[in-house]
């Protein structure tokens, strides 16, 4: 909570595996992250497939978890990187993710995987 990020190449604020559960990300900035350099595999290394891996700012990979009033301003790929592990993964519900801004970047925000549909609510 009330963390700053500020020129940073790679991703700012994550949940790496997706199993990471109630956790709270709140009252965040990250601004002008960067893509990175060079890379070692991971989900933000260059000339990883387009669209499909990216620098953000926050990268979410499990909703259950609390996103909230978080500020993403500036990145060179999405400013929310919302990625679950199939189409019927947890939900975002308006009580775990709520009052975040994703501005003067690329992509604001970045929903994958294409064809969603939750069968769970969030927390």
């Amino acid at each position: 909570d009330d963390n700053v990020a500020f020129d940073v190449r790679g991703h700012c604020f994550i949940t790496e595996t997706g199993i990471e559960e109630f956790n709270t990300f709140s009252n965040n900035l990250g601004a002008l992250n960067k893509k990175l350099i060079v890379g070692f595999g991971q989900s933000d290394t260059p000339n990883h497939t387009p669209g499909k891996h990216q620098v953000s700012t926050f990268w979410i990979r499990n909703m259950m978890n609390n996103v909230v009033g978080n500020v993403a301003a500036g990145s060179a790929g999405a400013g929310f990187w919302i990625e679950m592990k199939d189409v019927k993964g947890n939900q975002l519900s308006s009580s775990s993710f709520r009052d975040n801004v994703a501005h003067s970047s690329f992509q604001g925000y970045n929903f994958y995987k294409k064809g969603w549909k939750p069968t769970n609510r969030g927390v």
